[in-house]
């Protein structure tokens, strides 16, 4: 006989001393929550707090001012980055 965990795993972000949480129902209550979700199998803790972060975002799309939001978020944290002299350009043309 194998045990099986359920491994949950959960996000602190914090800067200049605020802190992302998550807005869900529990009990009939809207309350509070950091990003957390359950570990997948193959997964590291790092990849799996990762992912369950951006599930939230991804969750309240329909929140966001725009698309672009999300979008930047995500060419971000997939390592593009453009030199901001290109906004001279932009801003002048």
């Amino acid at each position: 006989m194998s045990l099986k965990f359920d491994l949950t795993v959960a996000a602190i972000a914090e800067r200049a001393g605020r802190f992302l949480c998550v807005q869900e129902r529990a009990a009939r209550r809207v309350v509070l929550n950091q990003p957390a979700g359950h570990l997948e199998n193959g997964e590291s803790l790092i990849e799996a707090v990762i992912r369950e972060t951006r599930e939230e975002l991804r969750a309240r799309g329909g929140e966001l001012r725009s698309p672009l939001v999300l979008l930047c978020i995500e060419d971000y944290l997939r390592g593009i980055r453009y030199p901001l002299d290109l906004l001279n350009h932009a801003a002048a043309g």
